[in-house]
């Protein structure tokens, strides 16, 4: 028997169940998402048609019906259903948290599968699929029969948004997005860098159409969360069938692949890491114009992570993306262009990482011989021979000038004690 209750925490009601923040609901201002899965999904709302015109919505999944609340408020007149099975979930919400007066949203007691079969065709302008048991949606919802079900209500400009929870190698994404490519041939993909980088599960986003862009008017711009560990979204991006390179530096989940055996590559951290310019190049994963002291400041925070890559340790490469990620933001005009070669390195490199079926935290484990279950041999050493290709002349030109901007406008060394 699944434990409901609905909490004060954050500024609003959190809606529990058995021990799972499952929404977060401020009655006094529904437009503030709290959770940063679901400001990424506002996002994406708020990027369709017209902005503030009604749409039609269907929703898979309730919990508190924060996105509903969502869309009362910021496209008022829109016509909304609920499918949410649990009705005593249902109940307390409407006690503790109430729905607004004509919101137009109507719950239905009916779970996913069944209520979307008893849709008309081109029902919804909008399907939302953000239904959870246990903290991962239930498997039966992303079957091939559901997905298409969910585009057979779809309107012809229609756009399904997708949550679901995955960690590299992907495998629910990968059968997803085969489910909805038979169906819905217009993909895109959002996750946040953490998670592209395999060093912890984490939601991503699929948005599904049949046409190019759906319904979506425009870019899709992520208002970040402001609280402690909100992270930064990687992007909503076009996936493409059979393109391997397109989106890279947004996290596009098109070329994740099945592992298929265990192996034993990569003898040295230095088959790893490459040249010594390269392990201190790591720290450059994108470029902005963003203040040189502030920059500064965090080159420092991060250059005893950038020294132990360069000194061959792998155990290194987790605490140091997660620092590298802040200051990739950060990096000033002058090196730019540099860091734009950079980012598109290190991106092959961690596209090869999660290729491989291998997190950031099994590297010291490979070094040792000890091979986790899942790792491809073949990708694996794909990986060591990525890296190789890495070393060029434009790669370590780049580094060059960026090591050379640390030292003279920060004063730091890169990759000494």
């Amino acid at each position: 028997m699944a434990e409901r209750e609905v909490r004060l925490m954050d500024g609003g009601h959190v809606v529990v169940v058995d021990g799972r923040p499952q929404s977060h609901v401020d009655l006094a201002n529904p437009t503030r998402l709290a959770f940063d899965y679901v400001r990424r999904m506002g996002d994406v709302i708020d990027a369709l048609g017209d902005p503030g015109a009604p749409v039609r919505a269907i929703h898979v999944g309730g919990a508190g019906m924060t996105l509903p609340r969502y869309l009362a408020a910021t496209r008022p007149g829109s016509r909304q259903t609920v499918l949410e099975p649990d009705e005593e979930l249902t109940a307390l919400v409407r006690r503790d948290i109430p729905l607004p007066p004509r919101s137009g949203i109507k719950v239905r007691p009916v779970d996913g599968r069944a209520g979307l079969v008893d849709l008309p065709d081109g029902r919804a302008d909008l399907l939302v699929l953000d239904a959870y048991d246990d903290g991962l949606v239930p498997p039966e919802l992303l079957t091939a029969p559901v997905l298409a079900e969910v585009a057979r209500v779809l309107a012809p400009t229609g756009v399904a948004l997708l949550n679901v929870v995955d960690r590299a190698p992907f495998p629910v994404i990968r059968s997803t997005v085969a489910g909805l490519r038979a169906v819905l041939p217009h993909l895109a993909a959002g996750l946040e860098p953490a998670t592209r980088r395999a060093r912890r599960p984490g939601n991503v986003l699929l948005l599904a159409g049949a046409g190019p862009r759906g319904g979506v008017a425009g870019p899709v711009e992520h208002r970040p969360v402001a609280v402690p560990g909100a992270g930064r979204w990687a992007g909503l991006v076009q996936l493409r069938r059979g393109d391997s390179r397109s989106g890279r530096r947004h996290g596009m989940l098109a070329r994740v692949k099945t592992p298929k055996s265990l192996t034993r590559a990569l003898r040295s951290p230095s088959a790893l890491l490459g040249a010594g310019a390269l392990a201190a190049s790591l720290a450059l994963t994108g470029c902005s114009g963003s203040d040189t002291e502030a920059y500064c400041d965090s080159l420092e925070g991060a250059k005893s992570d950038i020294d132990a890559l360069e000194a061959g340790d792998p155990g290194a490469f987790s605490t140091a993306f997660e620092a590298f990620d802040e200051l990739a933001d950060e990096a000033p005009k002058e090196v730019e262009d540099d860091w734009a070669v950079m980012q598109d390195g290190v991106q092959e490199i961690e596209d090869a990482f999660a290729d491989a079926g291998l997190a950031l935290d099994d590297l010291s484990e490979v070094m040792t011989g000890n091979i986790p279950e899942g790792v491809d041999l073949e990708k694996l050493q794909e990986l060591g021979t990525t890296l190789e290709e890495l070393d060029s002349e434009e790669f370590n030109d780049a580094t060059e000038a960026i090591s050379e901007h640390a030292e003279e406008e920060c004063g730091i060394t890169l990759g000494e004690e």
